[in-house]
């Protein structure tokens, strides 16, 4: 870098002045230049802190995205562990239902069928009338085999 200090500029008449009032302007610049230079170093730190903290929040802020991340990663993990048991639910309540009504359709037949042999073993039964309750005693069987030879059947 040139040595401005030091620089003269040569005029033709009343170089002299010229000269002091160049070295005056360079002096003015060279004292600006150092005031701004102070001023600069204060704001150095605060950018420097300020990258500090920058860095220390940003590094905080990955730290809760990590941890975000795997909050989700577990909650998306149980989603489909419930979806699945949902679906399995689902599956076997529409076997049951079927399963429930066939035995409904089932019970239906069984109960035709007990009417049924109900009403035949009625039909099957004697009725002897003009014979007083109890007349038979203890043995039923010795009571109506006479009637049966009397009857003829």
């Amino acid at each position: 870098m040139p040595d401005i200090a030091n620089a003269s500029i040569s005029t033709t008449k009343g170089g002299g002045a010229v000269k002091k009032n160049m070295e005056e302007i360079l002096q003015s610049i060279v004292q600006s230049n150092q005031e701004i230079r102070e001023e600069i170093q204060p704001m150095r730190k605060d950018v420097k802190e300020f990258k500090g903290q920058n860095k220390e929040s940003f590094t905080r802020l990955q730290t809760s995205v990590g941890g975000l991340s795997a909050q989700l990663a577990k909650l998306e993990k149980r989603v489909v562990e419930t979806e699945g048991r949902i679906s399995a639910v689902e599956e076997a309540n529409a076997t049951h239902g079927r399963a429930i009504g066939f035995l409904l359709h089932r019970e239906e037949e069984l109960m035709e069928m007990c009417e049924d042999l109900q009403n035949r073993a009625r039909r099957h039964n004697l009725r002897l009338y003009q014979i007083p309750e109890g007349s038979e005693g203890q043995d039923t069987v010795g009571f109506i085999n006479p009637l049966r030879s009397v009857l003829s059947f």
